[in-house]
Formats: structure tokens, sequence, C-alpha cells
């Protein structure tokens, strides 16, 4: 790690004495370093390091130019997103022309079909490159490809490798100009483009097995039931295996459908059924969260299981109910429906239920009503919780939880490097923002 700046209280006057004195400590500096007095020797600097920054031990994309009095840098101050004290200088990044091979087609979780170009593999900024995403049809007519043709590739940032164009000169036949599949390249479907919306769709969520894998995924992952031991290795393996063939499905697996399978020792199969059974202690909106509804997040589940109280409620609401829930719009409302009229969804949720999944928000869970309509962000990093425990406390104590500062939050519970977006918008709005302590002897008293 490299340290880019020291904050706090101090006597120094400039920038570049603070990082040395870190470099005391012991913390590491970039030895190439430079303090500077005019703007030839800023350009002198810059070129030197764009012949050289391939012998570097890291990766840079840049150079960052700093005012280094400690005066002038608090004058200048900060703008919402960025210090006004500093600029980063960024090199063209490099590109490399190789040969398009072929494209094809991935299938996210949600039906949505990324194409991928593949092409004779390069060295572009110390790494062998040989894929890159072409992201939907429109980028596809956009470039207006064909099989063999000289492509360039870049990295956006030194990172995403990226295709910017083609060699007009060394083109492939226009025969095999790309056109974007029609059929979904797992199930067959045929594919839908939805209005508004760049991508096309698999909407046979129900048959399409990189979906229903992808769905599994996304059920048994941390931030959602949060079953340990159960990575995505696994879970294609028990899907292909045919232990598995849906999110229901998990709750009927038992330790002779897992002590064969590859990788599986005794102990590691015990490990797996036994979160299998905590994770039946999830809360409703995590529950709501793991069924992988489009659009539907972490805050937005949370938002609905707060308003209707129970999965019944939920599927019984009609479009005025759905639309009447604060920053639910059309296209989230759209995706609860049409997932809630799939008779195949319906009939795995009633699995889930009958096994012990929870599908109310459980009032014994509520430990006041000291937040009871208040709507509070959280931002930062925090010292004695993780920001899910201050989203439980929340919840448990009758609040609700946004990801934006509106004029209708009441507060914000801050930590250490908050949004500074979210910070401008809390002054211009008034909105106080409070630290974990005080947040902690609000819910106490």
């Amino acid at each position: 790690m490299l340290f880019y700046s020291v904050v706090g209280e101090n006597s120094s006057l400039y920038h570049s004495e603070l990082l040395e004195k870190s470099r005391q400590w012991g913390f590491l500096i970039p030895e190439s370093m430079k303090r500077v007095n005019s703007i030839n020797k800023i350009f002198d600097f810059i070129d030197f390091w764009e012949t050289k920054k391939s012998e570097l031990p890291y990766e840079i994309d840049g150079i960052v130019i700093k005012v280094n009095s400690i005066k002038v840098q608090n004058e200048l101050d900060f703008t919402a997103k960025v210090p006004r004290w500093a600029i980063s200088y960024k090199y063209k990044a490099e590109r490399q022309s190789t040969i398009l091979v072929s494209v094809t087609y991935q299938v996210g979780r949600t039906g949505a079909i990324t194409p991928v170009a593949n092409f004779e593999p390069i060295n572009l900024s110390g790494t062998i490159v040989k894929r890159a995403s072409l992201h939907n049809s429109d980028q596809i007519e956009k470039l207006g490809l064909r099989i063999g043709d000289y492509v360039y590739v870049e990295k956006g940032g030194e990172i995403i490798p990226k295709i910017v164009g083609f060699d007009k000169l060394r083109r492939g036949s226009i025969e095999n100009i790309i056109k974007f599949v029609e059929n979904c390249p797992d199930c067959g479907s045929k594919l839908k483009k939805i209005e508004g919306e760049a991508q096309h769709y698999c909407k046979d969520e129900n048959n399409c097995k990189t979906q229903i894998i992808g769905k599994i995924q996304h059920f048994v992952s941390r931030k959602a039931m949060n079953i340990e031991s159960f990575g995505s290795e696994r879970v294609a393996l028990l899907f292909n295996k045919g232990v598995i063939n849906n999110i229901a499905d998990i709750y009927k697996i038992e330790i002779e459908n897992l002590v064969n399978l590859e990788g599986m020792a005794e102990k590691s199969a015990l490990n797996l059924i036994e979160s299998i059974k905590l994770s039946k202690k999830q809360p409703f909106e995590k529950i709501l969260f793991s069924m992988g509804i489009r659009h539907v997040g972490e805050t937005v589940a949370s938002k609905l299981a707060n308003h209707f109280g129970s999965i019944e409620n939920l599927i019984n609401s009609s479009y005025d109910d759905l639309i009447s829930v604060e920053e639910i719009g059309e296209k989230i409302v759209n995706s609860i429906r049409d997932y809630f009229n799939n008779s195949k969804n319906l009939l795995i949720l009633e699995k889930l239920s009958k096994v012990g999944l929870n599908f109310k928000i459980d009032k014994n869970n509520v430990r006041s009503n000291v937040l009871h309509g208040k709507i509070i962000v959280i931002s930062g990093t925090f010292q004695t919780m993780s920001r899910e425990k201050i989203k439980q406390l929340v919840l448990e104590n009758g609040g609700k939880l946004s990801s934006a500062v509106n004029s209708k939050t009441k507060f914000i519970i801050g930590g250490q490097s908050i949004g500074p977006t979210k910070n401008e918008k809390a002054k211009i709005l008034k909105i106080p923002i409070i630290s974990e302590k005080d947040f902690l002897e609000m819910l106490n008293t």
C-alpha cells in the first residue's frame, strides 16, 4: 500500500513534509514523488514517466499534480466530489491492433444477453488480453464490426479492455458482418428487447440453465441468504448432477447427495447442511432480495418488506399499491408484477414457505419505534459495527433506509470517508449527520 496523503491536525506547512513524515513512521511513499516549482518541470516529469511507467512495480494510468501548501489547499477546499488543489493527468491508453476471431454471447442471471468479442491474444499494458465486452446490440451496430477485422483494443482506465475501432484498410469480408443473435444461446428461446433499455433479454427464466444457476448462486451469496460453503462452482456442480433444479431444492439436500461429489468430504458436506439450516432464520427482507427479482436490490427489498409486511400482501398488491411505495418506480413495479405473474415462481415460493422460510416481517425483531417513519441514509465506514448491523438496527427500531439524500431524509449516520455528494447535499438541505456513537445513544433512550 502506498500512502497518498496525511489527514488530521498538524503543524506542517507543506503536503510533501507530511508525506516524508509518514515515510519516517514506516509507511510506503512512492520513491518517484517529486516537488517542483514550475509548469515546465511538471511537464518534464509527465514526459519522463510516460516512457518509464512500465518499469514501476505497479501499474499507473497517469500522474497526480498537487498544490504543496496546506494553507492554499484549505483555501481551495473541495467540490462535491474532488479536491480543487489536485488534478490528474491521464496518459493516453495503450492501443494494440489484433484480429477479431468471433463473438460469443453470455447470459446473465436476469436473462440479459452480453456480446463478447474474442480476438487473437495481445499484450496490453502488461497483461495478455483476448476478450472484450461489446455491451449490447446498439454498440455492435455502431461499430459495424466484421469477423476478420483488425480491431483496435484499449484498456479503459488501464483496467477494462474495450474495442474502440477498426483498421479501415484491413477489414473482414462483408458477409461476415456481426449480427446480434435473435435466440438465447443457452435455451434457444426468442430474445426480447425492452423499450427504453439497451440490452436484449431471454424471458424464459425457468427453463434457461444459465439463468437458473445464476439465480441459485445469487440466492446463496453472502449478502442474500449467506449460505457458507456454497460457492458458485459448487452450485453449478450440484445443478449439473441433478441434485438441485431451483432455489427451493436447496432445502431438500441431504448428506447422501453430497459425500460422493467431487471435492466434497464428509466434514464439508456437514458444514453445508448446517449452513442451509441456519439460513432459514434470515429475515423477510433478506429472503425477498435473495429471490433475484430484476431491479429489486437490498434497499428496494427492505422498503417492500416493511411496506407490505408479508409476501402474501406483496403478491396480491396492485399497480397503484406498488407505485405508492417510496422510491419504487414503474420499471421496478413491472418487474415485480412479471415475477409474481409467473406460476412457476409462485410454486417455488410455496415450497420455500413450507420448509420454514420467513415470509413475514417478524414483529419480535422490532425493538422499538424510536425511529418510526424516519428515513435514514448510511454513508462511510464505521469503527465498531458493520454497515449491515447498522442497517439492521435502523429497521429493528422502526426506521426506513434510503440510499439517496433528499428533503425527506431525517438524518445521515456518517462514518469515516462519508460520500462527498451526500455530504454536500446534507449541507445544502441542512440535514444532520450523526456519528455511530450518537446513533447508539439515540437508540438507548
